[in-house]
């Protein structure tokens, strides 16, 4: 029993030592494939990275967009980052090479490493065609740098690796599949077996970690090729391969979005394939397949593809064939550069209209080095400079010698300042072209700065101005003889001016002197017609030369306070005797809450305001004219006012398609040769000019056969300055005795002076006949004031005022009234700065000349509460507007 107990016993120790043993070997064979497996799947993951990295290095996220960007731009640093991703890429190589095994997978990745190598050697020769000054377009022609080399060979190089690892994955899978097969059984078998138990628990738990372990590589790797597949998606790139008899044998996913196919339905024939080709593309690509396949050479086309949609793609393809003992391949990528193509076609579209451009308006394209004093021109500007390309230097001095020597300082310091200041440069300056021609040039410029901040780029443009130069000499020129002409006219009118009042000025002052109350009624009306057609003739010479002023541009517009009443009183005034003789009433009104006193040019509204109102009476017959007129503050804080005068009338109207040509210069209603009221038209159109001047305007409203309504708006400063109305009617002038010097040459008007002054006027007058004599007088005798006449022999008044304000006083103080025919503004304000107190215009107006004599010795007017109510007390007639006479003066 013992012996077969002890039999047992060594039985099952020998069974147990023997499968023991097994179970041993085969945990130990279990661990060398478990680390063998881990190793593949490691490599396997480590290489899919590294292409990974790889491609993004190579790509045009890498080397390709840098290099690119080098070429187009002249970047360095675009070249310095070129050089850090191909570096990046042998550095990757490196790591790929210690995968490698087979003598295939070697020879490929040495493929790639020439490719990386002789991308290296293309830029360095690249980069020195780019400095030379190559174009971008000519360097890529030499160059002919592409990834597409690059990404192939990699793509061959890790699908090579990546075969042989997953062979060596499936293998190793299988082996261990068995080896846990046989675990299983000696489990069964060694159940019993405390120890053997246990070290197949043991065995098995690490099974599962590194089945666990591989799963999680093989998550890895998928996440990697999902990666992979997103970055063909979004790079619009894919990978394809073909058998030896024309077979598709791979597309990637980039090949299925580019062409628009679901991956799902599989990969399409080769003939349908190219069928989603556009048809006038089809035979050449299918030639260029069947060379490969019979020559073996490498292949590239730009071709259309026509999706299922309809979407029509253009597409980059690059194919080259391999060789090996399984029979040859043919693969390749594809590239959708549709964007790309359109960015070109309009970049060249773009560059062809600038050149159109720049032909047409005749520019010039230039960049200027300032370290180095390159100079880089294009056609245009040896066109614009007259020069040949091979006779053209290429630095500075190019420029500097063809600028004309009159220029070239002040273009040259305006380069130099733009440089300094990083500022645009613009500048014009003259050329000379080598046969001596001269042309005006328009150069404009921005200055680039390196990262320090250094100014290292002027580019910019030459544009040929000759033509717009010798325009603007031409307007210049036109300019100047419009002037010339504009002065010979001002010059004209002022002799006629001149002329016309000298003799105007007796012919009226005769008339007034005449006792009218003396004279029959016959004689009266001869005298009254006489003046009144002498003041119309007045009337026509001011409204010439107040044409001529506003046409030069020499109207002065003043802003002083006026009371609003009294200037309304004072134009009514002037008007209501013709008023009167027609049988006409003329009223006026203004709210009596109204700001009394506005700041404005009084005279030119009272010019305005005359102007319709003898308009009214003019085609009145009968009836009743009002002048009506409005101060309304224009702001709460009553600091402006809305200064509104409506002159209506029941006169014969105005038909309203002539309303709109009223107010044009020598536009009238019953112009032609049928013409009953005559007049030169210039009297609305000065108005107008007058009102457009004060910044206000001037209108009319009417109908034929109903009367017409003239008005005049502007918006005028509130002064709150109580101004008086003055006392100018000569019934309250008290006139004081005055003794008066009066230097006048023309005899009819020392007879008026003579007359008015000492006859009428009683006052003591002494009268020389030029402004020499009335000097001496002045020193030898002691006046109240002088009369001054301007044009006069031996020494005129001008001369004659500024001699005696160079005297001692009192003499140097003596007030000066001039009296001139010349009523040019410009002239007038001559005469004040030689020294003259006042300047009255002839033909003189005997009540404007009695106020100012006696404003000499009046006290200064009263100011106060009560200064705008005075104006209330004044005499006035029937109509409301002042009458005077000048025998309404009393001597003092």
């Amino acid at each position: 029993m013992f012996s077969v107990a002890k039999i047992i016993s060594v039985g099952l120790l020998l069974t147990f030592l023997i499968f023991g043993g097994w179970a041993s070997q085969i945990l130990l064979d279990v661990g060398k494939d478990r680390a063998a497996l881990a190793a593949v799947v490691e490599k396997r993951v480590s290489s899919l990275q590294q292409a990974e990295i790889f491609s993004r290095a190579m790509g045009y996220n890498g080397f390709i967009h840098h290099y690119k960007n080098y070429l187009l731009r002249g970047d360095e640093s675009y070249f310095t980052a070129a050089q850090q991703d191909l570096a990046k890429a042998i550095v990757v190589l490196d790591e790929l090479e210690q995968y490698s095994e087979a003598i295939e997978e070697k020879l490929a990745f040495a493929a790639v490493r020439e490719t990386v190598l002789l991308y290296q050697k293309n830029m360095a020769e690249s980069a020195v065609l780019v400095r030379q000054g190559l174009r971008p377009s000519e360097v890529d022609k030499v160059s002919r740098i592409s990834d597409v080399e690059a990404e192939r060979g990699i793509d061959f190089a890790i699908g090579a690796l990546q075969d042989r690892l997953s062979g060596e994955v499936a293998i190793l899978r299988n082996t261990m599949d068995k080896k846990v097969q046989d675990i299983y059984l000696l489990f069964g078998l060694l159940a019993i077996m405390l120890l053997s138990m246990t070290g197949l628990a043991y065995v098995l738990l690490r099974l599962v970690k590194s089945k666990e372990k591989i799963t999680a590589r093989f998550v890895e790797a998928d996440r990697i090729a999902q990666q992979m597949h997103e970055a063909e998606i979004l790079g619009k790139v894919g990978y394809w391969a073909l058998g030896g008899e024309g077979a598709i044998l791979e597309w990637s996913d980039g090949i299925f979005y580019i062409h628009g196919r679901d991956p799902a339905k599989g990969t399409p024939p080769l003939e349908v394939a190219i069928g989603d080709y556009h048809p006038d593309d089809r035979e050449e690509i299918k030639r260029l397949i069947a060379k490969a396949q019979q020559d073996g050479e490498t292949f590239e086309f730009q071709k259309r593809i026509v999706t299922g949609e309809g979407q029509e793609k253009t597409v980059f393809v690059r194919g080259e064939v391999k060789r090996s003992p399984s029979g040859q391949v043919i693969s390749g990528v594809m590239m959708d550069i549709t964007e790309q193509v359109a960015i070109q076609s309009e970049f060249t579209a773009v560059k062809q209209r600038f050149e159109l451009a720049r032909k047409a308006a005749e520019i010039g394209v230039w960049e200027y080095d300032p370290a180095t004093q390159a100079l880089a021109w294009d056609e245009g500007m040896f066109q614009l400079y007259g020069i040949k390309e091979q006779d053209f230097r290429g630095i500075y001095a190019d420029w500097a010698d063809r600028v004309h020597p009159d220029d070239l300082g002040r273009a040259e310091a305006e380069v130099q300042e733009a440089i300094e200041n990083y500022q645009p440069f613009n500048s014009r300056f003259r050329v000379v072209q080598p046969d001596g021609t001269i042309r005006w040039i328009n150069g404009r410029a921005r200055v680039f700065a390196d990262d320090q901040g250094v100014a290292n780029r002027m580019i910019g443009v030459n544009i040929d101005i000759t033509e717009m130069v010798q325009a603007e000499e031409k307007v210049h020129t036109a300019l100047a003889e419009a002037k010339q002409a504009n002065a010979a006219k001002s010059d004209f009118l002022a002799v006629m001016s001149h002329e016309i009042r000298t003799p105007l000025n007796a012919i009226m002052g005769m008339l007034e002197l005449l006792d009218k109350d003396s004279l029959p009624a016959a004689d009266q009306m001869l005298v009254k017609t006489a003046l009144s057609s002498s003041q119309q003739l007045l009337t026509v010479l001011s409204d010439i030369l107040d044409m001529s002023r506003i046409e030069a541009g020499k109207l002065e517009i003043e802003a002083r306070p006026f009371n609003v009443l009294w200037a309304l009183q004072q134009t009514m005034s002037l008007h209501n005797g013709i008023a009167q003789e027609k049988g006409l009433k003329v009223d006026y009104s203004l709210p009596e809450n109204s700001p009394p006193v506005l700041l404005g040019d009084e005279n030119r509204i009272r010019q305005i305001i005359g102007n319709f109102l003898s308009n009214a009476i003019k085609f009145t017959t009968k009836g009743t004219i009002s002048v009506d007129a409005t101060v309304i503050p224009a702001t709460a804080e009553e600091t402006d006012a809305v200064f509104t005068i409506k002159v209506t009338d029941q006169g014969i109207g105005i038909p309203a398609e002539k309303i709109t040509a009223l107010f044009q210069p020598f536009e009238q209603i019953d112009g032609g040769r049928t013409r009953k009221y005559g007049g030169t038209g210039l009297g609305l159109s000065i108005c107008k000019r007058l009102a457009e001047a004060m910044g206000g305007t001037v209108g009319a409203d009417s109908e034929a056969g109903k009367g017409s309504t003239f008005w005049l708006r502007l918006v005028l400063p509130i002064s709150h300055e109580a101004k008086q109305a003055p006392k100018r009617d000569l019934k309250d002038i008290l006139l004081p005795s005055l003794k008066i010097l009066a230097a006048e040459d023309a005899k009819p008007n020392q007879f008026l002076l003579i007359n008015m002054l000492q006859n009428k006027l009683g006052m003591d007058l002494h009268i020389v006949g030029n402004g020499a004599l009335a000097l001496e007088a002045v020193q030898q005798d002691d006046y109240d004031v002088i009369l001054m006449d301007v044009q006069m022999p031996v020494m005129d008044g001008v001369t004659a005022t500024r001699a005696i304000r160079a005297l001692q006083a009192p003499c140097a103080e003596i007030p000066i009234i001039g009296l001139t025919a010349n009523a040019l503004t410009e002239q007038q304000d001559e005469y004040r700065e030689a020294g003259m107190t006042f300047c009255l215009t002839k033909p003189i107006d005997w009540r404007e000349l009695i106020i100012t004599l006696a404003s000499l010795k009046e006290p200064e007017p009263e100011t106060g509460s009560e200064a705008s109510d005075e104006t209330s007390d004044e005499a006035s007639d029937e109509n409301g507007a002042p009458q005077e006479q000048l025998s309404d003066v009393s001597p003092g």
